[in-house]
C-alpha cells in the first residue's frame, strides 16, 4: 500500500535497490536496449521484493502487513469510539477488581499484557515472536522492577557487544565505504 510506496521513495532504498540491480545482473544494464530493459524490470522487481521482506515495521516484516480495511481509517475509528471506550472501561474496571481489589495472581494472557506493556511492544509485534521467545520474556516476570532491571542489564550488554561486531566487521566497513562513497 501507501507504506510500501513510501519506502520504495527514499534515497537509500533506491541506491540499494540500483545497487542489488547491478549485483544481480553482474553488470551496468543499459536500458535503452528492450532484451536489457526487460532484464533491468525482472532484477528491479526482484530487488524491490527483498526490499519489502527485509524492511520491519511495528516488528512484522513488510511483506506481511495487511493493507488498510475501512475500520482502519479515521472515519472507521470514530464510528467504532463508543466501542473502543466502553472496552477500554470495561477493562480497567476488571483489572481494579481482581488485581488491586481482590489481589488475584495473574492468569496467562494478563501475564503476557503486563509483560508487552513493560516492553512497549504492540500486539501485532508480539505474536509476530516466536512463542519460546514470548514464553520466556512472560516467565521472567518484566513487570516487577527488579526483574525488569537486570533484563535492561543483560539487553544493553548484548547490544554493546552486537555493536562491537558489527564495527569489527568488514561487510560493514565495506557498506560504510559504499554508502560514503555514494551519499
Amino acid at each position: 500500500g501507501m507504506m510500501r510506496s513510501r519506502i520504495l521513495e527514499q534515497q537509500r532504498t533506491k541506491l540499494w535497490v540500483e545497487k542489488r540491480i547491478y549485483e544481480l545482473a553482474g553488470k551496468t544494464l543499459n536500458t535503452k536496449k528492450p532484451a536489457e530493459f526487460e532484464q533491468y524490470k525482472k532484477y528491479q522487481a526482484e530487488a524491490t521484493q527483498e526490499v519489502y521482506a527485509n524492511t520491519v515495521l511495528d516488528g512484522v516484516p513488510l511483506l506481511e502487513q495487511e493493507d488498510i480495511g475501512l475500520l482502519d481509517t479515521f472515519g472507521g475509528r470514530v464510528i467504532c469510539l463508543p466501542l473502543d471506550i466502553a472496552k477500554a472501561i470495561g477493562f480497567h474496571i476488571r483489572w481494579v477488581v481482581l488485581f488491586t481489589i481482590l489481589r488475584q495472581p495473574y492468569g496467562e494472557s494478563e501475564r503476557e499484557y503486563r509483560t508487552r506493556q513493560r516492553l512497549q511492544m504492540p500486539e501485532r509485534q508480539w505474536q509476530s515472536m516466536a512463542p519460546e521467545a514470548r514464553a520466556d520474556l512472560v516467565e521472567r516476570e518484566l513487570w516487577l522492577p527488579e526483574n525488569w532491571d537486570v533484563y535492561m542489564a543483560e539487553r544493553k550488554e548484548e547490544m554493546e557487544e552486537e555493536r562491537r561486531e558489527v564495527a569489527q566487521s568488514s561487510k560493514y566497513k565495506q557498506y560504510k565505504r559504499w554508502a560514503k562513497k555514494n551519499t
